[in-house]
């Protein structure tokens, strides 16, 4: 909620299709009176404590609602207001002129409980006027009305479409096939207006929530924003806006701000850090969560710095496509160019956390002492026991000849839980998360020089045992100093001039 919107606080419900608008007449026609009561709870129960509400029942006592509310919780005032069903037409009738008369502060959210049945008395054209003379004092005073209807779903709808001029949205809670169903006709507010979609609902003990992705609505085709990409300014590598459909953003807090409001747009993401994977993923995660299915969310490496592992991560977590470092600009478009109209199909993480603990490196990355390395290392091993990431472990043999601090020097570990040490003469290295079949461009990326002018060679290793016995043979080796590479390189001479003929080249001596 905001300070002009109120919204229906459904965890997972899409913001479309829940939040209420100031001067809007909303209606929820609910298949029995239990939903509506605990939807009803739910509203109070979510309202900002600075809030002001109006409760008003009929056919029952307010304090049904209100007594199951925790102290915390609700607004700051309440005026609650009941009537018996037998007074409920006239009631009814008189509804828009006691409201005048309370003066309602601006912005305040009134709730009305009733059942179907005490709108009987009014024929189809006295609803539309008590629908509109409704609508004109919610304009007025800026307060949003939502009326929790139950009972007669199906005849209650059909009268209500007729109303659709003067109300905001009407959507209905009905069971059906072992769930809740909350179906919505039309709902107007500050994202435009949503029609004919659906949502599956499950009970809690605090209301009630959408069950996983249930949320379905062909909205790839109809989106308006379809055409619309959003990104990172540095993912089209200095170009201008390609085209009015192009909205460039220089931080990722902004792109994803504008992306909150998407349905169906292209947002591409960047990374240049490995370090930023995790919470890249976690962005991507309740994007997709919020805004559904046909969003498209790209992201592009522009430093190379992903691992296998992360690529699948960023895929689990919502992204439909992740470009690789190298890719260039005009086959990134083409790329962009395949995405209108997919809809994302993989299933999000129950638990983000414990996916990220389990594919995330850990936070630990360069050259160690011997001790600390092997430690790392076979915890590191340990923690994997299913096969779902498959780390290296290789020792590197410099070649004959070349100093060791020579070859440090040309050593770069720039991904987290990438580790390095020195135990017997050799170079030990650990790649976190890297397959075999790519070992030689990874080392391609660890090595400022091609390995093989700086090692003879190279072991895998499949456990760490190896490792242990090097480390323990090897004692406490000495880490070589920074910069102790360029000391022991030959000094050069200076500088000073030459005097030279011209004879060797055919000029007069």
């Amino acid at each position: 909620m905001n300070n002009n919107n109120y919204a229906l606080p459904i965890p997972g419900l899409r913001e479309e299709w829940a939040q209420l608008r100031q001067g809007g007449l909303y209606w929820l026609s609910c298949e029995q009176a239990g939903d509506a009561e605990a939807l009803g709870r739910q509203v109070l129960a979510g309202l900002p404590t600075e809030s002001r509400a109006i409760l008003v029942v009929c056919g029952g006592s307010p304090t049904t609602l209100l007594d199951s509310l925790g102290a915390d919780q609700g607004p700051g005032m309440l005026w609650p207001y009941a009537f018996a069903e037998e007074d409920a037409a006239s009631a009814l009738r008189l509804l828009g002129r006691e409201l005048r008369r309370l003066r309602a502060p601006r912005g305040q959210l009134i709730l009305l409980l009733a059942p179907a049945a005490c709108w009987d008395a009014f024929s189809d054209p006295a609803l539309q006027a008590w629908c509109g003379e409704l609508q004109r004092w919610l304009l007025q005073c800026g307060c949003s009305l939502l009326v929790l209807g139950h009972g007669q779903v199906a005849r209650s709808c059909e009268r209500l479409l007729a109303c659709n001029e003067f109300l905001s949205g009407l959507a209905q809670l009905t069971h059906g096939d072992g769930s809740l169903n909350y179906q919505v006709h039309y709902w107007r507010n500050a994202f435009g207006v949503q029609a004919a979609v659906e949502a599956r609902l499950v009970r809690l003990e605090g209301g009630y929530a959408c069950q996983g992705e249930s949320a379905r609505a062909d909205v790839s085709a109809a989106a308006s924003d379809r055409h619309l990409y959003l990104a990172r300014r540095t993912a089209l590598e200095g170009a201008p806006p390609l085209s009015e459909h192009w909205r460039l953003y220089d931080d990722d807090e902004s792109l994803l701000n504008a992306a909150g409001g998407a349905t169906a747009a292209c947002v591409v993401f960047v990374v240049a850090d490995n370090g930023r994977v995790g919470e890249l993923a976690e962005s991507l995660y309740r994007l997709r969560q919020r805004r559904g299915r046909a969003l498209r969310l790209v992201v592009r490496e522009i430093a190379p710095c992903l691992r296998h592992l992360d690529e699948r991560l960023l895929l689990l977590c919502g992204a439909s496509l992740v470009v690789p470092f190298g890719t260039g600009l005009s086959r990134f478009l083409g790329l962009l160019d395949t995405l209108p109209g997919q809809m994302w199909t993989r299933s999000l993480p129950e638990d983000l956390g414990a996916t990220l603990k389990r594919l995330r490196p850990p936070a630990l990355r360069g050259l160690l002492p011997a001790h600390e390395f092997a430690a790392a290392v076979v915890d590191l091993f340990d923690a994997e026991q299913g096969g779902e990431v498959n780390h290296l472990l290789l020792c590197l043999s410099p070649v004959e000849g070349l100093n060791l601090s020579l070859v440090l020097g040309q050593c770069r570990l720039r991904r987290a839980g990438d580790l390095a040490c020195v135990a017997g003469g050799n170079l030990w290295l650990f790649l976190f998360a890297c397959r075999q079949d790519v070992l030689d461009v990874a080392l391609g990326h660890v090595f400022r020089l091609s390995w093989r002018e700086l090692f003879s060679g190279y072991r895998i290793f499949p456990g760490t045992e190896e490792l242990v016995a090097a480390v323990a043979a090897a004692g406490v080796e000495r880490l070589p100093e920074p910069g102790e590479a360029e000391r022991a390189s030959p000094a050069a001479g200076p500088l000073a001039p030459a005097r030279i003929g011209l004879a060797g080249l055919g000029g007069a001596p």
